[in-house]
């Protein structure tokens, strides 16, 4: 899922299985490198940066109770508080395991994550592990 798309994970597990078993059906598994996320995303109900129309601005100041008008000269404008329902989605180590274990099932051996540095510290003791038992 991206920035546009319906709310969802960075890359689901389906999504990863997917793509492994077709890279691998037509590219040698010892040359690619999946990439992997160290990072999640976030979707609002609202999109509040938009453009209005001066109706809809007209209806908005006499249904808003909260508005507070800013009129500086010609420049007139309002503020108002809106709450926005914020839906995220993130991968953790295990999740992140689940898809290390499905690129090596289907042969793929190298990984690459964005962006070192913002991981839990946990998901290399866990590859630590998982490569020391393969």
């Amino acid at each position: 899922h991206w920035k546009d798309s319906k709310p969802g994970p960075v890359a689901s597990i389906d999504w990863c299985s997917k793509v492994a078993k077709y890279t691998t059906s037509v590219i040698p598994a010892e040359k690619l490198v999946m990439g992997m996320p160290f990072y999640g995303r976030s979707w609002q109900d609202k999109k509040n940066d938009r453009a209005f129309k001066f109706t809809t601005i007209q209806n908005m100041l006499k249904d808003k109770f909260d508005i507070i008008k800013n009129f500086d000269g010609a420049n007139p404008g309002f503020e108002y508080t809106d709450t926005v329902k914020v839906t995220l989605y993130y991968d953790t180590p295990e999740s992140l395991m689940s898809k290390i274990k499905i690129y090596y099932e289907t042969g793929i051996k190298n990984i690459g994550f964005w962006r070192i540095g913002q991981e839990s510290k946990e998901i290399w003791d866990l590859i630590d592990n998982f490569t020391n038992s393969h």
